[in-house]
């Protein structure tokens, strides 16, 4: 039983470095057929001011001119950008994807975690928020909201 103990610490740290990688936030263009950059694509890392507290968003899309999809993750919890990064969004291809990184998590992780701020009604305000960045930056009336 000792042995079952002393694997549990081993295959949680093997399976944190296995997703570290592809989830430090690393942005790669959208390419084209060639496996050239796209032409009128979108690919950033921003961080924005989103309830006092500095908080990340990736953009993709093969368009940038395209509407807007702000994907909010479930949580607090596990953002879904490196996921989309290993099995590519169709998403991308009929929408600029929002992937905003929540406070608390990925590249938000450092924004206002005291407990004070770790509440729904703070949640909301921060989507709220992020999405009148989003209508302000791409100049668009309504935006997406797809979450889980």
């Amino acid at each position: 039983m000792a042995m079952v103990w002393l694997l549990v610490p081993v295959l949680l740290a093997a399976y944190v470095l296995w997703l570290l990688p592809p989830s430090r936030g690393r942005v790669t263009p959208v390419l084209d057929a060639q496996g050239m950059p796209l032409a009128g694509s979108i690919a950033e890392k921003v961080f924005v001011q989103i309830g006092g507290a500095r908080q990340g968003m990736f953009l993709r899309g093969s368009d940038a001119s395209k509407p807007v999809l702000l994907l909010v993750h479930g949580g607090p919890g596990m953002p879904d950008y490196f996921l989309a990064r290993a099995h590519r969004s169709t998403l991308e291809n009929h929408f600029v994807v929002c992937y905003w990184e929540q406070r608390g998590c990925g590249i938000s992780f450092a924004a206002g975690r005291e407990p004070s701020v770790m509440v729904v009604a703070r949640f909301v305000q921060d989507v709220l928020e992020v999405t009148d960045y989003l209508r302000t930056r791409f100049g668009q009336a309504k935006i997406t909201l797809m979450g889980h």
